[in-house]
């Protein structure tokens, strides 16, 4: 039966080019080189990317257990550009500004009258205050 090199798929007698990736076929597969294991990062390495000394002591055994144990991995970045981060600030941004004028405006409805969901001094102070903090946030 023939196989793909590339794929490692079987094919029917008769086939010669594999469906997936357009390889020739092979009578045999060749043997697969054993795939190396990820190396784990220098204990230097690890401490350069962390902050030791803001750790709390559970902190700091679970990272000399991760260390003991080889399952230590450099942290992912979160964006991967600063185009990445400038456009989630900027929709951050917006939302809360949004937020902060839906408020202004309840809170403004509820003071004239047009609304009657909260006529006491103290809900229209947290109002106001939200609103104030969204715009600062």
């Amino acid at each position: 039966m023939p196989w793909c090199p590339k794929c490692r798929n079987e094919y029917q007698e008769g086939v010669t080019e594999c469906a997936d990736c357009g390889a020739e076929l092979v009578d045999e597969l060749p043997e697969e080189e054993p795939e190396e294991s990820p190396s784990t990062p220098e204990f230097s390495e690890v401490l350069e990317s962390i902050d030791v000394d803001r750790l709390t002591d559970e902190e700091k055994d679970l990272l000399t257990h991760a260390l003991v144990s080889g399952q230590v991995y450099k942290p992912a970045e979160v964006y991967v550009t600063k185009s990445d981060e400038s456009k989630d600030m900027f929709s951050t941004a917006i939302t809360f500004l949004a937020f902060a004028v839906g408020l202004a405006v309840f809170m403004i409805l509820n003071l004239t009258g047009v609304l009657k969901l909260f006529n006491n001094a103290a809900s229209i102070i947290v109002m106001g205050v939200l609103a104030v903090g969204c715009c600062l946030v």
